[in-house]
């Protein structure tokens, strides 16, 4: 009889069960205290009731379990220093969606030389998951293999589904299953449809075939996850997060059965509205109304500059803050107070209060100040600014105006950072 099976395959290999690789490498109790809180965490987020910013960071893909540990190590300490505004996951990525070849992934091919020693790879990503959280560092992933989270899923806070399967079934079907929030990516041609259809698949309950913790082939019966939303990732060559976008995306949110609120909003936020002139409420103003329109509620609160000062530096009571930027009065002292992360300072005035940290940044600029040489001075702040102008693009909504034509009678007009927007009470002419 002709072979009519199993043609193009050329080789099979057993693999360990979920449950003795969990066995081999379990979880401990404060493992799972890591991974539950940042779950909970995540969800009241995702909710509107916890009001920071919920930021996956990390490296594209893990390639080096020793490099991803010493971000780990870096990205734990930041984790903490501005957990106020701020809720961090690790992006611990192990598996690559290609849209025709490529490397596949450390779980894939943990040696990165087409041997593909899956066994080992999917050791290695439990251990180096095991570690991560170990630290008190939640960990997120995209899972591309349907049997893969049987082997990890345990030790995942979130989960993404990437834009080539978001609009698979097997992959909203396994997005129901899961027991922690994911997201669904718009598609690579930009489309956002499919996501929001994703989002209401995973919601519903499914049964599917796949394995059990023993790798037994089962029918798996699910609830349905609720916790689900969307990934903006651009496409097309070109990102889809800005104003008219994100309105389009919510549009088709509230089409797809998931509404605002009963007075129109998703959730609420507030401004600390800068207390340095009538100029800063009037922008304040104007972010409230175009907020409105996406559903954020933004409450406006305009105090004294000593309590605004308090609640920005000292108490980092706030959602949203107007900074006060200095790069156009002094360069090098808007960059260093402004940026470095050093200048993480509770407590002190006129610092890095967006907790912005780039260790590439620190290192230029520290060379740069020590530097003698002007030219080459100069190049490194360029460079500098070149990494903030794409990590941290800024629109000048105010710009602050200098006295370029005076009488020289008139004495000290502009004595302070804020030029002309200060008060001249200092000003005086000279007889």
């Amino acid at each position: 009889m002709r072979r009519i099976q199993d043609i193009h395959v050329r080789a099979t290999e057993p693999l360990i069960a979920p449950h003795l690789l969990k066995n081999e490498m379990p979880v401990d109790e404060g493992i799972a205290r890591t991974v539950v809180e940042a779950r909970e965490t995540v969800r009241e987020i995702l909710a509107g009731r916890d009001r920071r910013m919920l930021c996956i960071v990390g490296p594209c893909s893990i390639h080096d379990p020793d490099a991803a540990i010493d971000y780990a190590h870096r990205l734990a300490k930041l984790k903490d220093a501005v957990s106020d505004q701020l809720y961090m996951i690790m992006r611990v990525y192990f598996e690559k969606p290609r849209t025709t070849v490529g490397w596949k992934g450390l779980i894939n091919d943990p040696h990165m030389d087409d041997s593909c020693d899956m066994r080992e790879g999917l050791r290695i990503a439990r251990r180096l998951l095991i570690d991560i959280n170990r630290m008190g560092l939640a960990a997120g992933t995209e899972l591309l293999d349907p049997i893969t989270p049987q082997y990890i899923a345990d030790l995942v806070a979130w989960a993404a589904i990437g834009a080539r399967t978001t609009e698979s079934q097997i992959h909203r079907q396994l997005g129901s299953g899961l027991s922690m929030p994911v997201g669904f990516k718009n598609r690579t041609d930009g489309n956002v449809q499919v996501a929001v259809d994703a989002v209401r698949a995973a919601a519903e309950p499914h049964a599917f075939a796949g394995i059990d913790p023993n790798g037994t082939p089962a029918i798996l019966y699910t609830r349905g996850n609720s916790d689900c939303h969307i990934i903006l990732r651009g496409g097309k060559g070109q990102p889809n997060y800005e104003a008219s976008s994100v309105a389009a995306a919510l549009g088709l949110l509230d089409g797809a059965g998931l509404p605002r609120g009963a007075n129109g909003m998703r959730f609420g936020m507030h401004l600390e509205v800068n207390s340095f002139g009538e100029q800063w409420l009037r922008q304040a103003e104007y972010l409230k109304q175009a907020l409105a329109i996406v559903g954020i509620d933004l409450t406006l609160r305009s105090e004294d500059t000593a309590t605004w000062l308090r609640r920005v530096y000292t108490n980092y009571d706030y959602d949203i803050n107007e900074p006060f930027l200095s790069q156009g009065v002094d360069p090098v002292y808007g960059l260093n107070k402004q940026y470095l992360t050093t200048q993480i300072r509770k407590g002190v005035t006129f610092v890095n209060d967006s907790f912005y940290a780039n260790p590439e940044f620190d290192d230029i600029l520290y060379t740069a100040m020590r530097e003698q040489d002007h030219e080459k001075r100069a190049t490194l702040y360029k460079k500098a600014q070149q990494i903030l102008a794409e990590d941290c693009p800024l629109i000048w909504l105010i710009d602050v105006q200098y006295v370029s034509v005076f009488n020289r009678k008139l004495r000290d007009h502009t004595t302070g950072p804020l030029g002309t927007q200060q008060a001249f009470e200092r000003a005086w002419l000279e007889k």
